[in-house]
């Protein structure tokens, strides 16, 4: 069983629904989710938002955060994730943006990917993160990168979780969205795998 496949097998379990928020990956984690069979009872609808317009018109990214800490940032996966976990009524919500290459971007190398989970739903894998691994505050994400082994910070924001984690990838341009998405559906799986059935 491949991870798209477990991944929908245990949204049907969890009786969970999943959106998407894609920017460098351009739907490639949609894509995979509904090629397994049965997709249409955990999947229905997804965002590809390449520029930072489609952001802030479709995601609600504020257009503070794009000019502040720029498209590829913690602070902008987190809003892309808690935009589309709000505007699908979805239970879990994935975004992924990042530098795929081949040249940098707003100073950022290539093969730096942020990936968010969203959720309303609890998860046991939240409780894994320490007091260092976890902010109250936005502008927070590089201080605790810097002193984090796993590159993943909580933040808890009315009643939701999310999760963003670093990634460095790889690769040419095609190598490093593949990661990216095999990455974010990890990152799913591994949250949805700990959520309590109700």
């Amino acid at each position: 069983m491949n991870i798209e496949e477990k991944v929908v097998k245990k949204l049907n379990e969890k009786n969970m629904l999943l959106t998407t928020a894609e920017s460098c990956t351009a739907g490639m984690i949609a894509s995979a989710i509904v090629n397994v069979s049965g997709a249409s009872n955990v999947f229905h609808q997804g965002y590809i938002t390449y520029c930072d317009e489609a952001k802030n018109s479709m995601l609600n990214v504020k257009k503070e955060t794009l000019k502040l800490y720029t498209a590829v940032s913690p602070q902008t996966a987190c809003e892309m994730a808690l935009g589309a976990l709000s505007i699908s009524d979805a239970d879990i919500a994935v975004s992924v943006t990042g530098v795929a290459g081949p040249s940098m971007e707003d100073g950022k190398p290539v093969g730096l990917v942020y990936i968010g989970v969203a959720s309303k739903r609890a998860s046991g894998y939240a409780a894994t993160f320490d007091e260092a691994s976890r902010i109250t505050d936005v502008k927070k994400y590089e201080e605790v990168y810097q002193n984090c082994k796993d590159q993943e910070v909580l933040y808890a924001v009315d009643n939701n979780i999310v999760i963003v984690r670093k990634n460095m990838f790889e690769g040419d341009r095609g190598a490093i969205r593949e990661k990216a998405c095999k990455e974010a559906l990890d990152m799913i799986y591994s949250y949805i795998k700990a959520v309590d059935i109700y």
